[in-house]
Formats: C-alpha cells, structure tokens, sequence
C-alpha cells in the first residue's frame, strides 16, 4: 500500500512538471513567431495558454505581459505609419494650400471655410461654386442669376452625349432679387456633390455643359478656368480630409500606447 501512494505521487510530480514545461514551451513558441513576425499566432498562442493551463498563475501573468508588449509594438508601427502619413499630406498641404483663401464668411459657420482663390476673385456669375472645411468636408452650390427667375428643380450635368442630373432639395433653395438681377442659389448634399465633381474630373478634357431646368431653361459651359477651379478644390478636400484622419487615428494610437504602458507598470 504504501509503495502504491510513492507510486501516485510521483506520477502527480511527473505530470505537473512536464504540464508546467509545455505551458513554458508555449511561451518560448511565442518568442519564435515574433521573430518571423507572425503576430497574428503569436497572439493566439498567448491565449491558448489561459485555456490550457488555467491553474499556471504565473505563466499566465507572462502570456499576458507579453499580450501588451505585442499590442504595443503593434501600436508603435501603427503609430510611425500614421506619422508618415501625416507628414507626407503635410508637405503637399503646404505645397498647394496658397491656392485657397479662407472665406469672409467662416466666422459665422463655427470654423475655417476655404475657397479657390480664383472663385474667390470671381465676378458674380451664374456658375458651380464650391468650399471645403478645414476638415475637409465640400459644399457645392449651382448658382444662376439673369434678368428673368427660373424657379429651377433640375441641373444636368453633360459632356459628349452624356449626362448626370441632380435633383435639386426644396428646402436648400434660396431666392432674392438685387434690382433688375433675379438670383437662385441652391445647395448640394455630399452624394450629388461627388457624383458631379466625378463627372467634370472624367469629362475635363471635354466640353462640359451645365443646364438649370425649372420652370425656364439656362444653359453655360464650364471653361477651363473654372474645370481647373473645380476639380483642384475637390482634390484640396480630400486631401484635408485624409490628413486630419491620419492626425485623428495617430493620437488614438498614441493614447492607446500611454494606456497600455500603464498596464504592464502594474
């Protein structure tokens, strides 16, 4: 009997000694994969330390260090990304940023609105006029004013046959009259405006008509100035808005690293 009880116990010892030798060997897996930089497995492997062996405390505090350090790392390359990227939109930014003028009325709307420069110096006229936030969202306006009113509903937009035609919204309809001079503004939403600005970008090499239909009819072309006008401030919009989204993803990555560094303080 009491040979039985050696026996038992030595065969427990055996089994917890080679039980914490492959909770380790996991461990040291995971050092291998990060050398290949296969951090998608190294990260599981982490996790399956916490299922397969729930009573090794200690080599569960170690997979889970090792965790953060892997999703630090992973933050830090994020974070060198978005860094580059920031500077790269950065010295285009600086490169083509004295095309635009801030407009006089920015006050009012809670924030910087920029305009071409040349719409800027531009006589009143009917036309497609366009600003862009400071984070980069666009604002589009067909703009027509003659000596009799349109009540206008409709503006096609065509080129060698083709045609797109954006449905005008009642509500964004503004109307006044300076003297003899009628004027009808109306306001585009984000969908009509990268439907039309993708058009003129495809068609500018091309003649391109702009036809406001209502309960009269005004036709114009766009000419080069104002294709060029049009298109740049499209490409100044899209470039403000991947840089103040590469700014926004680096700080969140750069508070998720200040929280994890916390962690594993602890």
């Amino acid at each position: 009997m009491y040979a039985w009880c050696v026996l038992l116990s030595i065969l427990f010892l055996s089994c917890n000694k080679q039980e914490r030798s492959t909770s380790v060997h996991y461990l040291q897996r995971v050092d291998s994969l990060l050398l290949l930089n296969n951090i998608e497995v190294a990260k599981r492997t982490l996790d399956s330390i916490h299922v397969l062996f729930p009573q090794e405390v200690e080599e569960r505090k170690k997979a889970l260090l090792k965790k953060y350090e892997i999703e630090e790392l992973e933050l830090e390359r994020n974070f060198i990304f978005y860094d580059s990227i920031i500077r790269v939109k950065q010295t285009v930014k600086d490169s083509i940023e004295h095309f635009f003028v801030v407009k006089a009325d920015s006050f009012y709307r809670g924030e910087r609105v920029y305009e071409h420069f040349m719409q800027a110096t531009m006589f009143p006229k009917t036309s497609l006029k366009l600003d862009v936030t400071e984070k980069g969202t666009l604002n589009m306006s067909s703009i027509y004013s003659g000596n009799f009113p349109l009540k206008y509903t409709t503006m096609l937009i065509s080129s060698k046959g083709v045609f797109i035609q954006l449905e005008e919204q009642s509500s964004r309809l503004y109307t006044f009259r300076d003297g003899d001079t009628y004027w009808e503004i109306v306001n585009y939403n984000e969908k009509n405006v990268q439907d039309a600005l993708s058009f003129i970008n495809q068609f500018k090499q091309e003649t391109i008509e702009i036809t406001l239909q209502g309960q009269k009819k005004y036709s114009f072309i766009l000419n080069n100035e104002d294709k060029n006008r049009i298109i740049s401030t499209w490409y100044y919009a899209t470039l403000l808005q991947e840089y103040n989204f590469a700014k926004t993803q680096h700080n969140i990555i750069n508070s998720k690293i200040a929280r994890l560094r916390e962690k594993n303080k602890k």
